[in-house]
């Protein structure tokens, strides 16, 4: 994991590839409700770091989990818009809805 390589004292994030490069300027500051950009990280500055860069490019950030979770928004994880979404983009809503555990 790329995590794991960097130097000590680093700040580390995953984010920004879970859309379709198609979706970058037409989903950007959609409405009625905006798109949401997963990020996922363990480190709380890189977390506002990159809050800031997804509400700039006109998304609303939504946090997966720390960066074991990245897997899943990595293309083809059950959280991009190429693999698991089958194209479709959430707003933050529904992107809550689908990191709440499964209820049985």
């Amino acid at each position: 994991m790329v995590a794991g390589l960097l130097p000590a004292g680093a700040h580390y994030a995953k984010a920004l590839g879970t859309l379709l490069t198609t979706s970058w300027q037409a989903a950007a500051n959609r409405t009625p409700s905006r798109a949401v950009l997963f990020y996922a990280t363990d480190d709380e500055r890189a977390a506002a770091a990159v809050k800031r860069l997804i509400r700039a490019a006109g998304f609303d950030p939504v946090k997966v989990g720390g960066v074991s979770e990245a897997a899943r928004i990595e293309a083809g994880g059950d959280l991009s818009q190429a693999g698991g979404l089958n194209g479709r983009l959430l707003d933050a809503d529904q992107a809550r809805a689908a990191l709440a555990p499964a209820t049985v």
